[in-house]
């Protein structure tokens, strides 16, 4: 189910018509607002690869990262989940 069960996350966040200069640290808000298992699917009209590079530099291993869908110029779609922490799975 998007989003998890929790409702916490927004099921799409959809940042082309953001300013480009507001994309990124807006998606990094909320993919460090799920909580664990919870995912989203980011929109966005160019390759959100910087953000990628942002989250595993900042928080290595915590997030699983999918790209659903690849139209440059159009739309890329990318699942990014909250990755369940070992610790906490073993708690």
């Amino acid at each position: 189910m998007p989003g998890a069960d929790t409702g916490h996350a927004p099921a799409a966040l959809d940042i082309r018509l953001l300013p480009v200069a507001e994309r990124q640290e807006l998606a990094l808000r909320c993919c460090t607002d799920l909580a664990e298992g919870q995912w989203l699917l980011l929109i966005d009209d160019q390759d959100p690869v910087a953000l990628h590079q942002q989250l595993q530099a900042l928080h290595p291993g915590r997030f699983s990262w999918e790209y659903v869908e690849q139209e440059a110029g159009d739309a890329w779609r990318v699942r990014i989940t909250r990755c369940v922490q070992a610790a906490a799975a073993a708690g």
